[in-house]
């Protein structure tokens, strides 16, 4: 949507004489947070793509993952119980090489 806004001298002298007398009113103060006074201005209409939607979803899934996994620390701890655990020598060493 193209808009265009149309502006005078007076206005613009108008404006700026306003400003500058806000700028002196409120040197050294904090000046004052405007209030809603309930004209929400004009609407704008966002979209976001569907990477984004993704992203954001799997974000979501993620933060209410648990940081630690109990269903696979359980399955180790029965294969433990049961003596069916294995670990193969060979990645394990390799990945302790590799940390140092």
């Amino acid at each position: 949507m193209d808009r265009k806004m149309i502006v005078d001298r007076k206005q613009i002298r108008t404006s700026y004489s306003d400003v500058r007398t806000r700028a002196v009113e409120y040197r050294g103060k904090t000046p004052p947070v405007p209030t809603d006074s309930g004209d929400s201005g004009p609407e704008v209409e966002v979209h976001v793509s569907p990477e984004a939607q993704l992203f954001a979803r799997l974000k979501e899934h993620l933060r209410r993952l648990p940081e630690i996994r109990e269903d696979r620390i359980e399955a180790v701890r029965q294969k433990l119980l049961n003596g069916v655990y294995r670990i193969d020598p060979e990645p394990l060493a390799d990945r302790l090489l590799d940390s140092e």
